[in-house]
């Protein structure tokens, strides 16, 4: 009797303990995944995809400049309390790496540009970088200004989403599937509307070296005073360079870009007679009611912009 008295309670315990965990994990399913971003354009493409699953913070807000930015100490208490922290990687936010350690945080580490083939960018010994495979090189982490890649980083996104939360993995990938159809959708009327324009006026002048992806996808030539990093400035070879070859090709439409002073391409343009044609969007999103709010926007509003100039 006293066996079966034992027995009973044993078993009574378990389901009082069983009873206690299944509320517990049904809490963390509803529980939104904290997430933390680097970046806006790596933000809203979470956002897309996680939708309200996710509680997102990003620290390099829309307007700043992710290659240089200085975490601040609630930076790191975000870090700190997140469950997803996600990068660029391809050495974009070469600060993360020191905020990470700082913050002690457990969270999980997501790379978008994980599985993406980089394109590889020469240093010369004047410090400025031009796309070649061989020498010194480094990656140059603007693969996002491919859609083609930024369909490898929505996926990267979403099985990190249903990692952290498997229960709702049917909202996720509805999500993520309605985001890459927009984003193929996108990508081949880009294709489509560059190819009508003659080779010979597919070239764009640009503040810095941001649109090499964007170029190699879209047959698009870009020609770049600076290095790959918005903070770099143009030796006075460089810009005479840029000045002669504006004039030997004719390209007569310049590009400021919405974080780099438009003092130089505004002084090219001068010595050239070229014009500038506007502002375009490569290491930022604009502001909600701006130009380019989202990553899709972004690329709407750039090809727009490049097009117009072409068909002059």
């Amino acid at each position: 009797m006293a066996v079966h008295k034992s027995f009973l309670s044993l078993f009574l315990y378990v389901l009082v303990f069983v009873a206690l965990l299944v509320p517990s994990a049904r809490a963390q399913d509803e529980k939104k995944i904290k997430i933390v971003a680097s970046f806006s354009v790596l933000g809203d493409m979470i956002e897309q995809i996680g939708g309200n699953l996710i509680d997102l913070t990003v620290l390099v807000k829309a307007g700043q400049e992710a290659h240089g930015f200085q975490p601040k100490p609630q930076d790191a208490k975000k870090v700190a309390e997140a469950e997803i922290v996600a990068i660029n990687g391809l050495k974009l936010e070469g600060w993360m790496g020191r905020l990470i350690e700082a913050s002690g945080t457990k969270a999980k580490l997501l790379v978008a540009s994980k599985g993406v083939k980089p394109r590889l960018l020469e240093i010369t010994h004047e410090g400025h970088h031009h796309a070649h495979s061989s020498g010194e090189v480094l990656a140059d982490p603007h693969a996002w200004q491919d859609l083609k890649k930024g369909q490898l980083y929505a996926k990267n996104i979403a099985v990190a989403l249903i990692e952290a939360r498997p229960t709702q993995k049917k909202e996720i990938k509805k999500r993520y599937h309605a985001y890459v159809s927009e984003m193929k959708k996108l990508d081949a009327k880009m294709r489509a509307d560059f190819a009508l324009i003659p080779q010979e006026k597919r070239k764009v002048i640009t503040s810095h070296d941001a649109f090499g992806y964007f170029g190699a996808a879209y047959g698009v030539t870009f020609i770049a005073p600076v290095g790959i990093s918005s903070e770099a400035e143009a030796s006075a070879t460089d810009i005479v360079k840029i000045i002669e070859q504006i004039k030997k090709e004719g390209v007569h439409v310049l590009f400021v870009e919405s974080l780099v002073s438009p003092r130089l391409i505004e002084q090219i343009a001068k010595d050239t007679g070229a014009h500038v044609g506007g502002t375009l969007y490569a290491d930022t999103l604009s502001l909600p009611d701006g130009e380019a709010p989202t990553y899709l926007d972004m690329f709407k509003h750039n090809a727009k912009k490049m097009l117009k100039a072409m068909r002059l």
